[in-house]
Order: C-alpha cells, then structure tokens, then sequence
C-alpha cells in the first residue's frame, strides 16, 4: 500500500474517475516507502473534510483498493451553543 492515497467523498466510488463525480477530496497519501508489513498507517485529513465513504487508490497499479475495515477517529470541535433569545414583553 505504500504510494496509496487517501479520499473522502459522499458518492459512489467506482474508480479514480469518481473524483469529481462522486465529489471526493484527496485526504491524504500514505509513505512511499519504509513500510513494514502489519504497520499501522495514520493519515490525516485536513479540517472541515466531510463524507461517508473512503476510498484507497493505488496509483502505480492504476486500481482502487477494497478494504474490510477501517478505523475513522476525529477530534471533538467545540462548537459553542448560542443562549435562546430573551423574549420581550409586550407593552
């Protein structure tokens, strides 16, 4: 897998064609090289990066790669809760 890159998009991936169709957006590549079998692989995405499905491509064997399972982690954002309007009172 190394050389693989990383896509997150919110269609159907059917190939590297899906890019722009699919609306995928490149996450990230893996190393190139100094892999060692077994070794587990972090690759970050950049912040605001949405989508359902995740795609692996291989781009030295022009082909997609089909995985069984995949660990998904993210931060927490903290998102700060707006107070409800106070109600004015009618005169």
């Amino acid at each position: 897998m190394t050389g693989a890159v990383v896509y997150i998009g919110t269609g159907i991936w059917t190939g590297i064609s899906s890019r722009i169709k699919g609306g995928f957006v490149e996450c990230g590549k893996m190393p190139s090289k100094g892999l060692k079998a077994g070794q587990r692989v972090v690759v970050e995405c950049g912040d605001g990066v949405v989508g359902s499905v995740i795609a692996v491509y291989l781009p030295k064997k022009k082909t997609s790669l089909g995985l069984c399972q995949v660990d998904v982690l993210m931060e927490e954002i903290a998102v700060r809760k707006r107070k409800k309007p106070v109600k004015g009172k009618k005169k």
